[in-house]
C-alpha cells in the first residue's frame, strides 16, 4: 500500500523531469549571450545551511536579469529575475528528491517571493531544472529563479528540502 501512495509523487516527478528535458533540448539550440545579468554580492551566510536532510550553499546571486533563455525561446519576469545558484547535498543515505519550486525569497519591503520553476527551466538551459533524485552523499547545483519587483533588493532566501522541513534563512545582499 506505501507503494501506491507514491505512485502520484514518482509521476508527478517524471512529468517534471520530462518538461525539463524537453525544455532543455530546445534551449540548447540556441545561447543565452544576449541576456542582460547585473551582478549582486554573493550571499552572506557563513557555511552551508540544512533542512530536511539536505545541506544548501548559496553559491553566486545575480539580480536585474530581462530574460531568461534565448533568443526564440525565453521568458521575460514581470519586474526582475533573481537568479540563485544553489547548490544542495542530500546528507542522508537514501536518495531524495528536491524541488526549486519549495523555495522562496524575502526582498527588502518583506515581500515574501515563490519560485518561478519554468523561468528555472531556461534558466538553466542544458542543466534542465533543478528538480532531481539525489542520491545518498551527492550533490547536485542549479540555478534558482525569482521574479521579484524593479528597484527591490533580495535580502534572504528561505530554503526548503521538503514539503516537511521548516525551511532554513540564508541572508543575502
Amino acid at each position: 500500500m506505501a507503494n501506491k501512495s507514491k505512485l502520484p509523487l514518482a509521476l508527478g516527478i517524471a512529468a517534471l523531469l520530462l518538461v525539463a528535458v524537453l525544455g532543455a533540448l530546445v534551449l540548447s539550440t540556441g545561447g543565452k549571450d544576449d541576456d542582460k545579468k547585473v551582478a549582486v554580492p554573493t550571499p552572506t551566510a557563513t557555511g552551508p545551511v540544512r533542512d530536511a536532510g539536505f545541506e544548501f550553499t548559496a553559491d553566486k546571486v545575480q539580480c536585474g536579469v530581462e530574460r531568461v533563455g534565448t533568443e526564440t525561446l525565453n521568458k521575460t519576469p514581470q519586474g526582475q529575475y533573481c537568479l540563485v545558484t544553489l547548490g544542495v547535498r542530500n546528507t542522508g543515505t537514501q536518495a531524495q528528491v528536491f524541488t526549486d519550486s519549495l523555495q522562496r525569497a524575502f526582498t527588502d519591503a518583506g515581500t515574501e517571493v515563490r519560485s518561478d520553476p519554468v523561468a528555472g527551466v531556461y534558466a538553466n538551459g542544458d542543466n534542465q531544472a533543478l528538480v532531481k533524485e539525489i542520491a545518498g552523499g551527492a550533490r547536485a547545483t542549479g540555478i534558482v529563479v525569482f521574479d521579484i519587483p524593479k528597484g527591490a533588493k533580495l535580502t534572504r532566501l528561505e530554503l526548503h528540502g521538503g514539503v516537511s522541513g521548516s525551511g532554513t534563512v540564508v541572508q543575502v545582499g
